[in-house]
């Protein structure tokens, strides 16, 4: 240990360098990385289409609404 300590302390400017290369070396490792920050996520979907002859949107949609809270599988 005590060798070690006289090499950094004799031979700064090789210290130094090693220790701008270890952070080159980093810093070009970090550059390279490939982080997905937002990966692809799909959502379930349900599409419900019908036909009711004459009614108003909204009045499809309450019927099949509570068609839905009435049934239990639906």
């Amino acid at each position: 240990m005590r060798r070690l300590i006289e090499i950094a302390t004799e031979r700064r400017v090789t210290i130094v360098m090693f220790m701008v290369a270890i952070v080159l070396f980093g810093m070009v490792s970090l550059s390279r990385l490939k982080l997905n920050l937002l990966p692809d996520i799909s959502y379930p979907t349900l599409t419900v289409r019908t036909e009711l002859t004459g009614a108003a949107p909204a009045e499809v949609e309450a019927l099949l609404r509570r068609t839905c809270y009435v049934l239990p599988r639906c």
